[in-house]
């Protein structure tokens, strides 16, 4: 109103005049100051200020961030546990086009598949892949496994996958037996067949010819002295880096062997052995500049360490094959197919490296 002053009587001041009242002690200007500064406290029911955080709390560094990569989500995501055919307790027979399956040693399959899955689940990229590709049997199984439960389907699927690749018996009129004797690397090649590691490309021999041809190599082979596991990358760009081989922006899945070792027939189901800790967890291309994230391992068993394996992993089988794989939160899980479900594993047990699987 005119004639008033502005707010009702309530006087104003700049900062620079608030500054000269409270440097001279002027009682009323000073009393004005408190009442605007002044908070509600009816019963003592005033809020308090929140505690601030000091910043180094949490700006420092955190340990293993920088390995994670930023498609990884923040939490591990449910991977069902693939049971082994052999449990034919738990397991009936298959029912496909009129016909009784059972499928035997089925290990080496289920832990390929395992590392695969939880690819799927922790990579954004990954999945994107599976998703594009999901008309594959393979991925199919891959795709079912995420989640809280497993169905009949994807046994099936299974065995759909498996029957044509693998050696089989009929045991009676109608029940027939699939065997799955076979190494991991092996089941390995012939599951990725269309889905390589890297590509290699060969020109024909007559210098007149113009002909290509390309080998696809699902599996690539890397050997490494054990006093030299931070030079894995070093191997792998020293492998990728003639002209004639590519890799893949999918995925490197990749057999160390041992060259400490001097090669004998014995040597071949366990070429490498470490603790889980030891193993490079990211691994930077030249070529192609793009980084790959450790996500899984598959170790096998010996004889020699048998007893050590029933204690640390929970197997008692040798010659088996499990899914070490390592999650967002940087823990390890292990999948045992012989088991009922995943448990966690500790970085400090040492198992042997018969795949590693790194994934964009």
């Amino acid at each position: 109103m005119q004639h008033s002053e502005e707010g009702y009587g309530e006087k104003h001041l700049c900062v620079k005049c608030a500054d000269k009242v409270r440097t001279a002690g002027n009682s009323s200007s000073a009393k004005d100051i408190q009442e605007d500064s002044a908070k509600e406290n009816w019963r003592g029911r005033a809020s308090l200020p929140s505690k601030k955080i000091q910043c180094h709390s949490y700006l420092e560094p955190s340990s293993g961030f920088e390995e994670t990569g930023l498609s990884t989500p923040l939490r591990a995501l449910t991977v069902v546990l693939l049971k082994n055919g052999n449990r034919v307790s738990s397991l009936k027979a298959i029912s496909l086009c009129g016909q009784k399956f059972i499928l035997t040693n089925t290990c080496s399959f289920d832990s390929l598949v395992q590392i695969l899955a939880t690819s799927n689940t922790d990579s954004v990229h990954y999945k994107d892949f599976v998703q594009n590709n999901n008309n594959i049997s393979i991925l199919k199984v891959i795709e079912s496994l995420a989640g809280n439960n497993i169905t009949s389907g994807t046994y099936r699927q299974r065995n759909e996958v498996l029957h044509p690749i693998c050696e089989s018996s009929i045991l009676s009129t109608n029940l027939t037996q699939v065997n799955l004797t076979s190494t991991s690397k092996s089941m390995a090649s012939r599951l990725l067949a269309d889905f390589p590691s890297v590509t290699e490309t060969f020109k024909c021999t007559n210098t007149k010819c113009v002909t290509r041809n390309s080998i696809l190599r699902p599996v690539i082979s890397i050997a490494i002295e054990i006093q030299s596991l931070n030079n894995l990358e070093a191997c792998i760009n020293q492998f990728l880096a003639e002209e004639k081989i590519t890799s893949s922006n999918q995925h490197l899945l990749i057999e160390v062997v041992n060259s400490s070792i001097v090669f004998n027939p014995s040597d071949i189901a366990y070429p490498f052995e470490a603790p889980l800790k030891d193993v490079p967890r990211k691994i930077t291309l030249k070529k192609s500049g793009d980084t790959y994230f450790l996500r899984d391992i598959v170790p096998t068993t010996s004889s020699s360490d048998a007893g050590r394996y029933k204690k640390t992993l929970g197997i008692n089988v040798v010659g088996h094959y499990v899914a070490c794989c390592l999650r967002p939160d940087l823990k390890w899980e292990i999948y045992n197919d012989l088991c009922n479900s995943s448990s966690m594993v500790k970085q400090t047990v040492t198992v042997n490296w018969e795949l590693l699987l790194y994934t964009i």
